[in-house]
C-alpha cells in the first residue's frame, strides 16, 4: 500500500534490422545508478529485451550492446535507478561510431519491488487508489539477471471491463519465464510523482463466472473454510469453528436480541457488529487491535467502504469491502469472500453475481480498541466452552437411546447433500440452507419425535457440523431462546469485563448445556412419576449406603435393618435405560457388590425398589 514512484525517462526508437546499437550513461547526478532496459514494443519478451547496469568502464554508468538482427521494429529505452538514490543522466545511442541518439537529464526514477514468482499460469500486476495527479506505467522484470529483463509493461489498462481502470495500470499474462521485480514509475514527466496501491502476482480468479466480465475477476486470496464473506467483511480470519458466522443467528454475539420481533432485526444485527456495539450501549470489539467501527449510510457515496448484499426484503446474503475498510488494500475497486468455502477476490462494486444486489451501504466513523493480543502471536484472546465429562456423558445416553436413529440420519442426510447444491453453495447465510424441501422434511420429523431428537442435533453441532445451529434455533427457540438471550448477555459482558473476543460457537455449546440440564430435568420427572422417590445422601438415610461415590469398577450398596423383604435393585443411565438389575429378598443387613468394569464413565442412577418404596441415588462412575 501506499508505494511513492516517480516520472523516469523512457522513450520509442525505431532500432533498424542488421544493426548494432550501443545505449551508453554518462554524467550522473546524485549519486545514482543507471539501469538501461530496451524492451520490443509489441511484443516483450526475453529474446527480444536487453539490460544493462554497470556496464561502463567506470563500473557505475550503463552500456549496453544490443545486437538487432533481424528483429528491428519500435522498441521502449527505459532507465531508472538501481539503487535507493535518484537522479538524472545523460543517453547517447550510437551505431558504430555515429551516434544515433543523444539527450540530456534524463530522469533516473521508478520504484522497484521484489516479486519473485515461478510463473506457470496468467498473472496480474497492476496499481490502484491512484492520487489525484498520478498516472503509472509498470515494468515487469524477469529473473534471466539481477536486473533482469523487461517481459512485460502498461501505462493504462484499456482492455474491456466493468471497472473504469483511468490512469491505473496493469499486466495480465502468462509470461512463460520467471518474475523478478515489479517497477513503477509515473508515465509523464507532466505528472513526475504519484501514489498507489501495488499488487503483484495475483492468480486469476477460478469463479471468474461469478463477476459479469470475467476479465475483471482476480484472486485476492486462495480458497479456504476459515471465515466467510461477512467475517471478512468486519475484519475477522480466525478459525473457531466459525464458518457459518452471522450476525442474526441465535448465539451471535452481536444479534439484536432486543429488536427478535421487528421486521428489520437481522439488519439491526449488521449495524451492531459493524459498529461493535451489543445489548444497545456496551461496546463490543470484532477482532483484537484496532477495529474499525462502520454506520450505515443512506445512500451510496464515494467514501463507502462496506456493502451489504440481499433480495431486497430485509435478507441478507452476502457482504464486500472497499479501502480503508478495516485497513485493508481489497485491490481495485472491491473485494468479496465468496461463500463459505471459495476464495476471496477483487471486483468492480455490483457486478459480482449470485446474491441479488446491493442493499446498504457502510462509512467508516473511527476505531475501537479491541482485547490486547497475547505475547505468542499465534493466540488470540477467544472465548471457548465445552460441555462438563457429565453433560458429555448425558447427551451421549440419551443419543443412544434415540428410538429411530436410521430415519434421522437417512433424513439428514438428504439434507446434507444439499449443501453442495450449485445454487447454495456460494452462500454464507446459514438461513439460505433451510429453504429447501429436505431441511423441511427433517425439521418435521423432529418436531414430531418432541426432545427425543435435540441429543443427536447438539452431537452433530459439536462434532464440527456447524449448519446445525438452523436445527437447534428452530427446534428450540418458542420455548428456550430466553436462555439463549441470557447467555448472550452474560457471555458479552464478560467479553467485555475480560477483554476476549466473543465466540458465536460458545454461545451455541453454553445454549446446548442449558438445554442438556433441562432435558435431565424431564427424564428425572418422568422416572419418579407415580413413585415416592428421593435423592438420598447418608445424612438422609442412614439405613441405605452407597460407596465409593465416585465408584471405580465396583460399587457397593449396603441396606440396614430391612425386614424381610424383595429388593430389586438397578443401574440405569439418565435416560432411564437399566444397564444392571438384581433381585434378592432381604432380611436385616445386606450388601450389594455391583461390578461396573462394563459401564462407561458418567453419571447413574441406583434404584432400590422394596414393595411400594423406592429410592434413588445418583453415583458417578470414574477411573
Amino acid at each position: 500500500m501506499d508505494v511513492n514512484f516517480k516520472y523516469s525517462y523512457y522513450s520509442t526508437m525505431l532500432l533498424e534490422d542488421d544493426e548494432i546499437f550501443i545505449f551508453e550513461t554518462s554524467n550522473i547526478t546524485n549519486g545514482t545508478d543507471p539501469v538501461i532496459h530496451v524492451v520490443n514494443k509489441l511484443n516483450p519478451q526475453p529474446d527480444l529485451s536487453w539490460t544493462d547496469d554497470n556496464g561502463a568502464s567506470d563500473g557505475v554508468n550503463a552500456k549496453l550492446t544490443v545486437d538487432i538482427g533481424s528483429h528491428g521494429g519500435f522498441y521502449y529505452v527505459f532507465i531508472r535507478k538501481a539503487g535507493t538514490s535518484g537522479g538524472t543522466c545523460d543517453l547517447k545511442v550510437s551505431v558504430g561510431t555515429s551516434t544515433y541518439f543523444h539527450t540530456s537529464n534524463c530522469a533516473v526514477w521508478g520504484s522497484r519491488i521484489e516479486c519473485t514468482k515461478t510463473v506457470t499460469e496468467t498473472l496480474n500486476w497492476f496499481t490502484a487508489d491512484l492520487d489525484i495527479n498520478g498516472d503509472s506505467h509498470i515494468w515487469l522484470e524477469d529473473q534471466t539477471g539481477n536486473p533482469g529483463e523487461i517481459i512485460a509493461y502498461n501505462d493504462d489498462w484499456n482492455v474491456s471491463s466493468g471497472f473504469d481502470w483511468g490512469n491505473n495500470s496493469r499486466i495480465r499474462k502468462n509470461t512463460s519465464t520467471n518474475v523478478r521485480a515489479l517497477i513503477v514509475s509515473s508515465h509523464s514527466s507532466y505528472y513526475p510523482i504519484g501514489n498507489c496501491d501495488l499488487y503483484m502476482n495475483c492468480k486469476n480468479s477460478a469463479i471468474s463466472n461469478k463477476v459479469s466480465n470475467p476479465n475483471d475477476a482476480i484472486q485476492s486470496a486462495p480458497s479456504t473454510n476459515t471465515y466467510n464473506c461477512i467475517a471478512w467483511s468486519g475484519g475477522i480470519v480466525h478459525s473457531f469453528g466459525e464458518h457459518w458466522f452471522w450476525p442474526s443467528n441465535a448465539g451471535n454475539p452481536w444479534n439484536a436480541y432486543d429488536q427478535l420481533n421487528s421486521p428489520y432485526h437481522e439488519l439491526f444485527s449488521f449495524d451492531n457488529y459493524y459498529a461493535n456495539w451489543c445489548d444497545g450501549d456496551s461496546i463490543l470489539a470484532r477482532h483484537t487491535g484496532q477495529v474499525m467501527n462502520f454506520t450505515r449510510m443512506d445512500e451510496y457515496q464515494p467514501w463507502a467502504c462496506v456493502a451489504l448484499w440481499g433480495d431486497g426484503t430485509n435478507y441478507f446474503e452476502h457482504a464486500s469491502v472497499k479501502k480503508p475498510a478495516n485497513d485493508q488494500p481489497h485491490g481495485y475497486d472491491w473485494e468479496s469472500k465468496y461463500g463459505v468455502g471459495y476464495e476471496r477476490l477483487f471486483h468492480p462494486k455490483d457486478k459480482l453475481s449470485g446474491y441479488g444486489s446491493i442493499q446498504w451501504y457502510y462509512m467508516k466513523t473511527g476505531y475501537t480498541t479491541g482485547p490486547t493480543p497475547p505475547t505468542k502471536k499465534s493466540a488470540i484472546i477467544f472465548n471457548t466452552a465445552n460441555l462438563t465429562t457429565d453433560e458429555l456423558n448425558l447427551m451421549n445416553q440419551m443419543v443412544e437411546a434415540f428410538s429411530d436413529k436410521t430415519r434421522f440420519e437417512e433424513l439428514y442426510e438428504f439434507w446434507k447433500n444439499t449443501w453442495d447444491d450449485p445454487d447454495l453453495i456460494h452462500h454464507s447465510n446459514p438461513r439460505m440452507f433451510a429453504k429447501s424441501k429436505q431441511y423441511k422434511a427433517l425439521l418435521d420429523y423432529c418436531e414430531n419425535l418432541g426432545r427425543e431428537a435435540w441429543p443427536l442435533v447438539f452431537k452433530l453441532f459439536l462434532e464440527g457440523e456447524e449448519l446445525n445451529l438452523l436445527l437447534i434455533e428452530d427446534l428450540t427457540k418458542k420455548e428456550y431462546l430466553w436462555k439463549m438471550v441470557d447467555i448472550l448477555r452474560k457471555q458479552n459482558q464478560e467479553s467485555i469485563t475480560n477483554h476476549t473476543i466473543p465466540s458465536q460457537r460458545a454461545n451455541y455449546i453454553y445454549y446446548i448445556a442449558a438445554l442438556l440440564g433441562e432435558l435431565e430435568k424431564e427424564l428425572e420427572r418422568e422416572q419418579n412419576k407415580n413413585a415416592v422417590t428421593d435423592v438420598l445422601t447418608l445424612d438422609q438415610n442412614p439405613s441405605i449406603n452407597l460407596y465409593p461415590n465416585p465408584a471405580g469398577n465396583i460399587v457397593h450398596i449396603e441396606l440396614i435393618g430391612l425386614q424381610q423383604t424383595e429388593v430389586v435393585l438397578k443401574i440405569s443411565d439418565l435416560t432411564g435405560k437399566t444397564l444392571k438389575s438384581v433381585t434378592k429378598t432381604i432380611s436385616g443387613d445386606y450388601t450389594f457388590n455391583i461390578n461396573l468394569e462394563d459401564i462407561a464413565i458418567g453419571a447413574y442412577i441406583c434404584r432400590i425398589e422394596a414393595e411400594k418404596e423406592i429410592r434413588t441415588i445418583r453415583f458417578d462412575v470414574i477411573r
